[in-house]
């Protein structure tokens, strides 16, 4: 193994978005290069964070504690002053979110270890592309808003304004269908051309039994033209000869007829799609006759040419992996939900789980826009022991085994279904909104599918038209169940993906056949002085060869080594105190799965040990200050780390420091201070063993022992001293405005709502102005000063009163919204006064 001096955690910052042209050469140049080895897994995840957010810090604590993401992967946005939490022009994600992660890769040295970025909640999940295209003439069907994951995974193009990322076979990693051609003799010259022409002008002309006595004829010198069959089987169809239409086509099939679309397109055979026999022979097509491209693991450095096979570079597209983990604002999930379903997918892993993947098939075009890959899945499922089947409706019926399901509707109820969604699944549906999460978007969103369980689910961001090249083809099931992650089984079968968000976990892999990795003669927590030697070692299930393994120091891939190779590490060239050595293999097949150990160490040759005493228990509530007392003699300074953020830092060798727990975050948390030590004039940077964390949410709010008598929809506001008014709702920043409510007036809104069920509940606010917002009067913490202000409130069941007092400073909107289980505007829908009050 080629040894390295490494460096441990220091503070760090994101780097703005300035000088566009420089950075955007810098980033694509470095992420060009590929690291020699590995696959999908924690040290090749970046999780970005809406620092302004309390959810987004929330649900990424979660993954990175559920995934083991080290701290340098962890990216932090100052995002609060975006207009809009849920969509950004293309330029505002270009500057604001794409560039400053690409740099902070860069600067940390990850570039050629990240393949993939995952966005936690509160991030935009819309991008509108106007600007990019400009005044072009584009069909309809490429409509002008994009989704984060699709612009984040076509960012080359992104970055350079080239607006082909909007083409719909922009992905060339992904993995191609196509027919086999048919086998068909060749016709002979002569009076076969002249029948033949003869029997296709009896068809135009609608004689259907002279047509059919011509085919005969033809079919008596050459029966084994499947063509002939086919043509015969649609004269007999329309003449309503079934039986016979349907044992024609049969034999059409068993000749080399392979045409799924012409038979599908036949107004003729049309009538006999309600017929199982007819569409068993249907099947028989799509299994036999429907090649698809061998699936291939992902790597960014990867580059793929147009036909789908890896090329050199210049001569094809590099990409980046995405999905967003969660949204928490507006049609989103509750961050319990979001917690559930991360931790089933983690769970997940390697289990190899005897569920069934549902293709649902209905006469709605959302279905049949897909129907043509049914068959064909469910024989490669089979081909690989998963079972598939295809079901007539719109969603499995009273099914306790859901480890897939491929639907096509606008709507539904999932409770209402019986069904049950088993820990992994890919669960998703093709529809206009379904990736729409603003309020009252319309038709049932995705969200609703990891609201019971699954472990991702996807959708566009607007209108796609049904077309197939924005949405998953059948084979996502395909590749999910032959061991790839999740990201990487649905970029493989989206061809178009611009428009399309992935919501869920993408190291998710059920079907993976994990290797078992350990390392002799390190033992965790040990403390290591000099050379350090140790021997990882490796196997897989099945006896399957490994590539050789990858060795990381601190999140950061130090080299590479045979399984049973004894190592030698040279611990001087590491700072005292503790480390990480990560052990990573990788299966030496299409899939490349990977497994890990991960052992803690610390290191002593200087006798340099950082002192930190944290929280007793480890408990802090969301709120409360976090108390640290730390020391290391001759240390300048010790600051206290969390995913590489200083957060608060003590001057001298001695200290104590508090920490605010809303900047942590709720949920587990790792703090790690790291002192600073001037040896022969050069610092050295000394880390201290983490402390871990829970940050809880405060006890929840008692329910008001009793309302007003006679409370009726709405909301009560009283515009300054004018007489108070009772309001529909909050929706479109007009309500100050439509009531008389001017610049440097003051206003007070009131209403009454109830918590369905004890849990964490908030509020969101953009405004400009001051303004004060209690719940049963206790005033909320107000957030920093930004745009979007978001309140986290716990809050028990029952009744509760909602009073926001403030004056208006800037424009006289007013966004207010409220939600557990994803938010919407204050309206009469939920809230109540009394108008007499």
């Amino acid at each position: 193994m080629k040894e390295k001096a490494l460096c441990c955690a220091r503070r760090r910052r994101c780097c703005p978005g300035g000088r566009a042209a420089a950075a955007i050469a810098a980033c694509l140049a470095a992420v060009a290069a590929a690291r020699p080895a590995a696959a999908l897994g924690p040290e090749n995840v970046l999780v970005v964070v809406n620092e302004d957010s309390w959810a987004s810090l929330a649900v990424a604590n979660e993954y990175v504690a559920l995934r083991r993401i080290p701290p340098a992967n962890v990216v932090y946005l100052r995002l609060g002053r975006l207009y809009d939490i849920g969509s950004v022009s293309v330029d505002e994600f270009r500057q604001k979110i794409l560039l400053p992660v690409l740099a902070t890769m860069q600067r940390r040295k990850l570039v050629g270890q990240i393949d993939c970025i995952a966005y936690s909640s509160d991030l935009p999940y819309a991008v509108g592309v106007a600007s990019d295209i400009g005044d072009r003439k584009l069909p309809k069907t490429i409509t002008r808003a994009a989704s984060v994951n699709g612009l984040t995974y076509l960012y080359r193009w992104v970055l350079a304004k080239d607006v082909t990322y909007l083409a719909m076979n922009c992905n060339f990693y992904g993995r191609r269908a196509r027919w086999r051609p048919a086998t068909r003799p060749a016709t002979r010259p002569g009076p076969d051309l002249v029948e033949r022409a003869r029997a296709g002008l009896l068809v135009g002309r609608a004689k259907w039994d002279e047509a059919a006595a011509a085919y005969r004829k033809l079919l008596a010198r050459d029966p084994r033209d499947g063509q002939l069959h086919y043509e015969l089987s649609a004269c007999l169809a329309r003449l309503g000869k079934t039986d016979e239409a349907i044992a024609e086509l049969g034999r059409a099939v068993d000749c080399g007829f392979a045409d799924l679309g012409k038979v599908r397109g036949n107004e003729g055979l049309r009538a006999l799609e309600v017929r199982k026999d007819f569409r068993a022979v249907v099947d028989r097509i799509a299994r036999e006759h429907l090649e698809l491209m061998p699936p291939a693991a992902f790597r960014a450095g990867r580059v793929w040419g147009p036909s789908g096979l890896a090329a050199l570079p210049g001569r094809g597209q590099a990409y980046m992996l995405s999905t967003m983990l969660a949204v928490t604002s507006g049609r989103g999930n509750s961050l319990a939900e979001v917690r559930s379903y991360l931790a089933r997918a983690a769970a997940a892993d390697g289990t190899r789980p005897k569920g069934t993947i549902y293709y649902m098939a209905n006469a709605n075009i959302r279905s049949k826009v897909r129907q043509w890959g049914f068959a064909a899945a469910v024989a490669r499922l089979a081909d690989l022991g998963v079972q598939a089947e295809v079901v007539p409706g719109t969603l499995p019926t009273r099914r306790r085994d859901v480890m897939g399901l491929m639907a096509g509707t606008a709507g539904f109820s999932w409770p209402a279904s019986g069904s049950t969604i088993l820990p992994g699944a890919i669960c998703e549906h093709l529809t206009s909104a379904g990736g729409v999460m603003r309020e009252r978007g319309g038709q049932t969103p995705l969200t609703e599918l990891l609201r019971y369980g699954a472990a991702a689910a996807s959708g566009t961001v607007t209108e796609p038209y049904a077309i197939q090249a924005k949405f998953p083809t059948p084979f996502l099931h395909c590749f999910y169940a032959a061991g790839y992650t999740l990201a990487e089984a649905f970029y493989q079968s989206v061809h178009g993906p611009y428009q399309l968000l992935i919501v869920g976990d993408p190291l998710c892999r059920p079907w993976a056949n994990i290797p078992a990795v350990a390392v002799d003669g390190l033992e965790a927590g040990r403390t290591c002085r000099g050379e350090i030697s140790f021997t990882p070692r490796a196997a897989v299930a099945g006896g399957g060869k490994l590539q050789p393994l990858e060795v990381y120091v601190n999140g950061r891939r130090i080299g590479t080594a045979a399984a049973g190779e004894v190592l030698r590490l040279a611990s001087g060239k590491l700072p005292d105190g503790h480390h990480e050595l990560r052990v990573i293999a990788t299966t030496a097949d299409a899939v490349e799965s990977q497994g890990r150990a991960i052992v803690p160490f610390e290191v002593d040759n200087h006798g340099r040990r950082v002192s930190v005493k944290g929280p007793a228990g480890g408990k802090v509530v969301l709120g409360e200050k976090a108390a640290f007392d730390v020391s290391l003699p001759g240390a300048a300074s010790i600051a206290l780390l969390h995913n590489g953020r200083d957060l608060a830092t003590v001057t001298g060798a001695k200290g104590a420091a508090e920490l605010d727990s809303a900047r942590l975050g709720l949920g587990r948390v790792q703090v790690q201070a790291v002192a600073a030590v001037v040896d022969e004039g050069n610092t050295v940077y000394v880390p201290g063993r983490p402390v871990e964390l829970q940050i809880v949410a405060p006890a929840p709010l008692p329910a008001l022992a009793a309302v007003p008598d006679g409370l009726g929809k709405g909301l009560l506001l009283r515009p300054g001293d004018r007489p108070a008014v009772v309001i529909k709702d909050m929706i479109g920043r007009q309500a100050l405005t439509s009531n008389g409510v001017k610049k440097g007036d003051s206003f007070e809104l009131e209403g009454y709502f109830e918590a369905p069920a004890d849990g964490l509940y908030q509020f969101q606010v953009n405004f400009h102005g001051r303004l004060t917002l209690d719940v049963d009067g206790k005033v909320l913490d107000e957030p920093p000063g930004v745009s979007w202000r978001l309140y986290p409130v716990a809050l028990a069941k029952g009744w509760h009163r909602l009073r926001a007092a403030g004056t208006v400073t800037g424009s006289s909107g007013l966004n207010i919204c409220f939600g557990g289980a994803g938010t919407a505007s204050l309206s009469d829908r939920t809230f109540h006064c009394a108008a007499g009050s």
